[in-house]
């Protein structure tokens, strides 16, 4: 046989020798014939695998050829016998037919003797061994630690282990990779106990910890300040710990722990609030606490922090403030207050064309003309004249000023005209819808425009203005515009009680024409496009917003009829929770300019009514957000400005913004005469409105009906 993959002379031997048995030695002829008739060799080949396999071949159990790949070799035609060896390998052994018509080509494809696996398993701490533990590959049990000699075929696999209670591997999964070859592999695998350790410092010291997880069950006192704990994950993996002590609030604690964590959380307790509880003489006084507005006597379960000073007012309508700071009370500590109010007093003056007997509050006190001081807030007055009947009227007397009070019983026909409009008597106070109440403001005279610069102007006619700016939900319940939250820096800025911001003018004239709608009132606003506009003829048919000369009255005049600089007086910088400003509390944030020293506790927007009301009852004048006006704004249009009742009715872009919000906090921007302009659509965090009632349109409203 000739040398291709085999060596050529013992080749030829092999082929003598067969040739000498079956022709009984007739060697050369043999030869000859058997290349003549069916010994003709025939080139195989065999392709063996893996290629890296280093094998030998042996064919018809001749001497082995040693190899590596594929093999060519000649056989002879007929069936021949191959069989392989490789180290790492199992025997491979076939018998196949060679045929010069047939397949010159045979596949062989090793297969690798098994790998022997080897587990073991320690504790990753101490490095001892842990037996017992179930291995499982992929996901098949197959025993358990220390686990000797596992017959395994070659190939990757992922190891996991079973979890004792105790302990659980510090990998979930292990992936391996069995060689194969008869080959051993020892594995080590860590394992890691089933708790944590975990340490609570907890201030101040001594509080009960308890397990939830397990009914409350006591796990000690914090008697040093420090505790550590282990926790069993196997049966508590998120503990649920409760921290108590007397006098402080408890406190809940809870995390995912994993095995083998050991960790240190700080716990300090808060105390428990200190309570107030509120009844004054009389009842219904408001109750400010830090400035802010808790509610109305009798008041119970105020909370507020302990052992910490607090400023407490109690106001009422025609009564002194009652104000005192109250020393840091402990915690849990309850304690009530009642607080007898003292009366303000106000004068009466009365006067009348003809003598006449006159009564206030149903006491007779003299013939006209009198004059004497009576309690502040609403006086009923009745004048009777000798054959001319008797006359009433209801006053709203202010804290120390005066009201002038006159009647002529006997008319002139100008009179009897003005007598007849004035018919139907204008209530003090007017609910128009609920959370909005207007109070009444008698005509007057102020000086109007820029200090130094000022003219006197007069309002001429008496109106109702809404005590607040127009909170969210009444905004809201009016125009059906539901706007949820309006986030500011993690603050609601459209709590329910708070004043409506981020609203444009024409939202605004928006809201008062529906308001109008609903009360019955003419229309004031008339929409062109998007944008809403109005005349002098309708101004005065409903609810509308305020004129700049409006607002300026409302903060010029104090409550013994001086002007003054600023809404609550001349001093700068305001006094203590005067108004919702510019502040240290705000200045966290994003406020520039914060008045120096002064804190009102409010960052962004307050309820409305919150801080103490200007003389004439209305709040937040001065602060909390600035307040569309109905103007047209030119910068010097006061110049220009009529003596009565000025309001610009321009139709241009820019309307009036007046007073200071809670981003104010520079001098000159809370005088009564500043002013700013801000576009028509213009929707700012700081920015809402109020609104106002002209008497004639309740006259009307009243006489229609």
């Amino acid at each position: 046989m000739e040398k291709r993959g085999l060596g050529s002379r013992r080749g030829a031997a092999m082929k003598l020798a067969i040739v000498a048995i079956l022709f009984g030695g007739v060697v050369v002829a043999g030869i000859v014939g058997f290349r003549m008739l069916m010994l003709t060799p025939v080139l195989f080949q065999f392709e063996i695998g893996p290629e890296n396999a280093e094998y030998q071949l042996r064919i018809n159990e001749t001497d082995a050829v040693s190899g590596q790949g594929p093999m060519t070799l000649e056989l002879a035609e007929g069936v021949n016998r191959v069989e392989v060896v490789a180290p790492g390998f199992e025997k491979y052994v076939r018998e196949f037919e060679v045929s010069s018509e047939g397949e010159k080509s045979l596949e062989i494809t090793l297969r690798p003797l098994p790998g022997y696996l080897m587990v073991e398993t320690v504790d990753v701490e101490s490095g001892a061994a842990l037996e017992g533990i179930v291995v499982n590959i992929d996901g098949k049990e197959i025993g358990a630690t220390p686990l000797r000699s596992h017959r395994i075929d070659p190939g990757v696999y992922t190891i996991t282990l079973g979890n004792t209670g105790s302990y659980v591997g510090v990998r979930s999964e292990t992936e391996v990779t069995v060689k194969g070859g008869g080959a051993d592999q020892e594995l080590k695998l860590e394992m890691i106990r089933n708790a944590a350790d975990i340490t609570f410092r907890v201030e101040p010291r001594g509080a009960n910890i308890s397990d939830l997880n397990r009914g409350g069950r006591s796990l000690g006192v914090v008697a040093t300040g420090e505790k550590t704990i282990s926790f069993d994950l196997e049966q508590n993996p998120i503990p649920r710990i409760r921290f108590e002590l007397e006098n402080y609030q408890p406190y809940a604690w809870s995390a995912p722990l994993v095995p083998g964590q050991t960790r240190t959380f700080d716990i300090k307790l808060s105390p428990k609030p200190a309570v107030l509880h509120f009844t004054s003489e009389p009842s219904g006084a408001n109750i400010y606490i830090d400035g802010q507005l808790l509610g109305k006597t009798p008041i119970r379960g105020i909370e507020i922090e302990p052992q910490k000073d607090v400023s407490v007012v109690v106001s009422k309508s025609g009564y002194e403030d009652k104000s005192r700071i109250m020393g840091g009370m402990m915690p849990n500590q309850s304690r009530s207050i009642n607080v007898t109010l003292v009366s303000k007093m106000g004068e009466l003056k009365i006067t009348s064309d003809i003598e006449a007997a006159v009564m206030v509050d149903g006491e007779f006190v003299g013939f006209t003309p009198v004059q004497g001081e009576y309690l502040a807030g609403t006086r009923s007055v009745v004048l009777k004249a000798a054959g001319q009947g008797e006359k009433q009227f209801t006053v709203e007397l202010g804290a120390g000023n005066t009201y002038p009070l006159h009647h002529d019983f006997v008319k002139t026909p100008a009179q009897a005209v003005v007598e007849k409009e004035r018919e139907v008597r204008l209530p003090p106070k007017l609910e128009l819808v609920d959370g909005l109440e207007f109070i009444l403001i008698e005509p007057g005279t102020f000086p109007f425009g820029e200090p130094g610069n000022t003219k006197e102007v007069t309002i001429s006619n008496a109106f109702y203005v809404s005590t607040t700016e127009v909170p969210s939900f009444v905004f809201e319940s009016i125009t059906g515009i539901r706007r949820g939250e309006l986030d500011k820096q993690g603050f609601n800025l459209n709590k329910s009680d708070y004043p409506a911001v981020r609203v444009s003018w024409n939202d605004a004239a928006f809201f008062c024409n529906e308001l109008n709608k609903a009360l019955g009132f003419g229309e004031v606003y008339r929409q062109v496009g998007s944008n809403y506009t109005t005349t002098e003829e309708a101004f005065s048919r409903g609810v509308r917003l305020q004129t700049e000369a409006e607002y300026e009255y409302l903060m010029r005049i104090d409550d013994r009829g001086s002007p003054r600089s600023f809404a609550w007086g001349d001093e700068w910088p305001p006094p203590k929770f005067t108004d919702n400003f510019a502040d240290k509390t705000g200045k966290r944030y994003e406020v520039e300019y914060p008045i120096s020293g002064y804190d009102d506790g409010n960052a962004f927007s307050a309820q409305v009514a919150s801080f103490r009301s200007h003389p004439d009852g209305v709040y937040n004048l001065s602060g909390n957000v600035r307040e569309w006006c109905h103007d047209g704004y030119e910068r010097s249009f006061w110049r220009y400005a009529g003596s009565e009742d000025p309001s610009n009715f321009a139709e241009v872009e820019m309307r009036v913004v007046k007073g200071g919000s809670y981003m104010t906090g520079l001098k000159k921007e809370l005088m009564v005469s500043y002013r700013q302009g801000e576009p028509k659509d213009a929707k700012e965090d700081d920015l809402g409105f109020r609104v106002v009632l002209p008497s004639q349109a309740y006259i009307n409203l009243v006489k229609s009906k």
